[in-house]
């Protein structure tokens, strides 16, 4: 009897060639159903801000790029420290592309408060606050934080939780004993996160001249000073930010607070007026830095609370405090899904266009 030849390679072969065909149809098919995504936004591998004192001796030893180490004047560094030893240099970005020789960067990173998880990665700047880092059981939940960093997406944190939490025994006035036992839940738990420059900055206090939040008791800019020092008992190298208004900022020359956040409202009055006078902060040198948010869920009406901003008056307000070109971040406040419908969505991409300064094709 003939003895048949093994069929077993021809058929495997078939096997393939009609796996690969049906694999083939199911990505064209799933791709043609795909939603067609709109423009993408260019964003910096990392922004880093320099720390008080600058050092003054670096050594010679040179980072092989990428990533390349760009400085706000426009020049290549050869590593961080010989960037920050200049005194003209307030920033530097980690980028995968090389510096532009002589082009000072004008972007302003723009940023959104709470956002989840999945969304973490859109944004250039992020906010969270003390019951986003810990559990019910008051342990510390890295995952947000990790989310950041894996994408390069900066983040701002408010760790003293509710303002009420911090107020005196008798309901008046900041209680600095109380404020540092809240922040020191994370002493340790941060360190890593603000060594690799995830966490950008640490909102000290929020809203000092609102008296009505603090007992009718509003703390002065001296008590604002001694919060950011407790701050940087704990993470020396972490930038503080008070969130005020520029009224309330141009009392003081603020020394141990970083970053001045000028967050607006229509309830605070005309927004020209209201971005000219936080410049002017800057400009008088009594702030080392500033950044801009606007308050869109509660702050469209002229009492706060009362009624959204409409997508027009997002549009208004994110574009005014791009154009400044001033500022370490603009943010919107706050990720809400029923909140941002298209429109607004539509509003937020143009507010990123004039942040981004034509890095968007």
């Amino acid at each position: 009897m003939r003895r048949s030849l093994p069929q077993t390679p021809l058929l495997l072969l078939l096997i393939f060639i009609a796996v690969g065909a049906a694999v083939f149809v199911w990505r064209s098919v799933n791709k043609s159903q795909e939603p067609r995504s709109g423009p993408t936004i260019s964003k910096p591998v990392k922004l880093v801000y320099c720390q008080e004192p600058r050092p003054e001796v670096c050594t010679m030893e040179l980072r092989t790029p990428p990533p390349y180490i760009c400085g706000s004047d426009g020049k290549a560094y050869g590593n961080t420290c010989q960037a920050c030893s200049q005194p003209n240099v307030k920033s530097y970005t980690l980028q995968n592309k090389p510096c532009v020789s002589g082009q000072q960067s004008e972007a302003i990173p723009f940023g959104m408060r709470f956002p989840p998880l999945e969304a973490i990665c859109d944004y250039q700047v992020v906010t969270f606050w003390r019951d986003d880092l810990l559990d019910s059981q008051g342990r510390f939940k890295p995952e947000l934080l990790e989310k950041a960093s894996s994408c390069d997406t900066q983040v701002v944190v408010r760790l003293h939780g509710q303002t009420r939490d911090i107020l005196a025994d008798d309901g008046l006035g900041l209680d600095l004993v109380k404020y540092e036992a809240r922040i020191s839940d994370f002493a340790g738990r941060l360190d890593h996160y603000v060594d690799n420059s995830t966490i950008l900055a640490h909102v000290a206090i929020d809203e000092p001249h609102d008296c009505s939040d603090w007992g009718g008791k509003c703390p002065t800019p001296e008590e604002v000073e001694q919060a950011a020092l407790i701050s940087k008992k704990y993470w020396p190298n972490l930038l503080t930010l008070v969130s005020t208004i520029p009224r309330y900022a141009a009392k003081h020359t603020w020394k141990d607070v970083d970053i001045i956040n000028f967050q607006y409202a229509f309830h605070k009055g005309k927004l020209d007026k209201f971005i000219q006078d936080g410049l002017a902060v800057l400009e008088k040198k009594q702030a080392n830095n500033i950044s801009w948010s606007f308050q869109a869920k509660q702050g469209g009406c002229a009492e706060f609370g009362k009624c959204s901003m409409t997508p027009a008056q997002v549009k208004q307000v994110g574009q005014a405090m791009c154009e400044t070109k001033q500022g370490l971040f603009v943010s919107f406040s706050s990720y809400q899904e029923d909140f941002l419908t298209p429109t607004m969505q539509e509003s937020i991409t143009s507010i990123r266009h004039a942040c981004s300064l034509g890095t968007i094709p």
